[in-house]
Parts: structure tokens; C-alpha cells; sequence
């Protein structure tokens, strides 16, 4: 299977109270994660809402050490969750 180093997700961003949590107010950053399918370990991933600045929906996703992370993590339907609670996504393709 070849390396994936970028990829396409789709982000939920969680429910605050009256409030919908929001990403930091760069339209690049890199945060931590967990995938569904690697729930022991924390993985980085790179945020990139460059191409939809608006909706902050969609970001050009990859992973900061692809490295060390199972190859599989990038593939559609991989879900995942930032660390800090504010989103949940999936790879879109």
C-alpha cells in the first residue's frame, strides 16, 4: 500500500452550550487526534482550510509523522477525533 501524505476530511465541529466550539483562527494548524481504528495512541495531524476558509467544514488533512503511523489511517472512512474535544471528522477521500 502506498504512503498517503495528503488527503481530504470532513470535520463536526462539537456543541458548546449555546456555543459551537471553533478551530483556532489560523486556517492552518496541527493538533492532536485519535483515529476510531487507533485508539491507543495520539496521532498529529496537520489542518489546512485554506480552500474553504468560510465553512471551516473541510481541510486538506496529513499526518505530521507519517512515518510512524499505520498506513491506513488517511484511507476514506477512517474517523477520528481532536484530543481537545472541539471536532470530530472523517476521511473523505
Amino acid at each position: 500500500m502506498a504512503m498517503i501524505s495528503k488527503t481530504h476530511a470532513r470535520l463536526v465541529w462539537t456543541p458548546h452550550g449555546k456555543d459551537i466550539k471553533r478551530p483556532p483562527a489560523a486556517l492552518r494548524f496541527t493538533a492532536p487526534v485519535c483515529f476510531h481504528k487507533d485508539k491507543e495512541q495520539l496521532r498529529s495531524l496537520n489542518f489546512d482550510f485554506s480552500a474553504s476558509p468560510q465553512d471551516l467544514v473541510l481541510a486538506e488533512v496529513s499526518l505530521l509523522f507519517p512515518e510512524r503511523a499505520p498506513q491506513d489511517l488517511l484511507q476514506p472512512g477512517s474517523k477520528f477525533v481532536l484530543f481537545d474535544g472541539t471536532a470530530s471528522g472523517e476521511i473523505i477521500d
